[in-house]
């Protein structure tokens, strides 16, 4: 799914948990904490390529191949770094923090709509590398 419609579903879910529940939701962490798995893997690529192109780094009309941040995407879509982070952040903060759900709808969503084809969703990772080869 693309980055937009992760963003799009979290705030949705967070304005109907914050209209029906006592819970104090924020919508713009929500949505933040939603792209994050797609920014933290693909956002270091893209600020390179912007760079390049910006500073005239770009030699033959033609970008270099860049995956910097694509070793970080079997992490930022693992369920377990996310429990990991979640509890971690739970217990620091004394309270459940709403807002790293957004990150988990992300998984979620990620795991049947993703394919072998366009990177499947390693959700358990680093314990497996299963995948389930979704429906895009």
């Amino acid at each position: 799914m693309e980055i937009v419609a992760h963003g799009l579903w979290a705030a949705a879910a967070a304005i109907t948990a914050k209209r029906s529940s006592i819970a104090n939701v924020r919508v713009g962490w929500t949505v933040w904490w939603s792209v994050f798995p797609d920014v933290l893997a693909f956002g270091p690529s893209v600020a390179v390529g912007m760079w390049l192109r910006l500073t005239g780094g770009v030699h033959g009309g033609h970008m270099p191949h860049l995956n910097f941040g694509l070793p970080l995407y079997p992490a930022a879509h693992s369920l377990l770094v996310f429990l990991l982070v979640f509890g971690v952040t739970a217990i620091l903060a004394r309270r459940i923090v709403f807002e790293l759900l957004g990150w988990l709808l992300h998984i979620l969503i990620d795991i049947p709509t993703d394919s072998f084809s366009y990177y499947a969703t390693r959700f358990l990772w680093p314990i497996s590398d299963f995948r389930i080869d979704g429906i895009a």
